[in-house]
């Protein structure tokens, strides 16, 4: 496993939230303060809180275990496109 950091929650919305939509699979809401990645084939969904300026190293690695859980994209896609 890679070590992350915490990423700008501007720069992470613009490529990887865009990224992870066009993947297929998943649906993406924003609700107030947390983007809602929503799953389309089981109904789970992840809440990102957007509201600060950096998003947590911890919430990105629970974020990639989620979407490897429900089969979106594996940790190197991830990897490659953040």
């Amino acid at each position: 496993m890679t070590s992350y950091s915490s990423i700008k929650t501007s720069k992470f919305k613009k490529n990887t939230l865009r990224w992870i939509e066009n993947t297929g699979g998943v649906e993406i809401t924003n609700m107030g303060k947390h983007t809602k990645i929503h799953c389309i084939h089981n109904g789970q969904s992840f809440p990102l809180p957007t509201s600060h300026k950096y998003i947590n190293k911890f919430i990105i690695k629970n974020l990639i275990k989620w979407l490897e859980e429900n089969n979106v994209c594996t940790e190197d896609e991830f990897n490659n496109n953040i």
